[in-house]
């Protein structure tokens, strides 16, 4: 589960990039024209750290987890 939880944060880390070029590209900011590069916008976003730990993130992985604890430790009984 943890596996999953860094994995999802860092595809969120990189949707928020891509929303960064996005961004640029209507702000016409110098963007080429079909480029999906997003790495340039990489220092403009939260670290994947930063969003593992986000009140939506940790939420939803942390009730996971404690319930996946709870069960573990009835199961066990």
């Amino acid at each position: 589960m943890i596996a999953f939880w860094i994995m999802d944060a860092r595809y969120l880390h990189i949707e928020k990039c891509y929303i960064e070029l996005y961004s640029a590209v209507m702000e016409k900011k110098g963007v080429k024209e079909f480029d999906l590069d997003y790495r340039p916008y990489v220092t403009n976003v939260a670290s994947v750290w930063k969003i593992a730990w986000s009140w939506s993130v940790c939420s939803f992985f942390g009730a996971l987890l404690i319930v996946m604890l709870v069960l573990f430790g009835i199961l066990a009984k």
